[in-house]
């Protein structure tokens, strides 16, 4: 800080970096269209509240729907 080299404790950096999240809200995958964010897995894994076109709510992990491993609530 003396040194004029620093702004901060580092919580200027932090606030300014994107989040580490891709925002899928709105996004179909398969039979899924994704409402909500829902709560991180135990390891810090993004997860999705998602609307099943057979009427059912499934949470899903984002990577999982990514990549096609989960394209419906299990009623295909």
């Amino acid at each position: 800080m003396k040194s004029g080299k620093s702004q901060s404790c580092g919580c200027i950096k932090s606030k300014k970096q994107s989040p580490r999240f891709k925002d899928e809200v709105g996004n179909r995958y398969g039979r899924l269209t994704v409402l909500q964010r829902a709560e991180n897995t135990s390891t810090g894994k993004a997860r999705w509240k998602c609307l099943c076109d057979c009427g059912n709510e499934v949470v899903v992990v984002g990577t999982a729907l990514r990549e096609g491993k989960v394209q419906s609530c299990g009623c295909l």
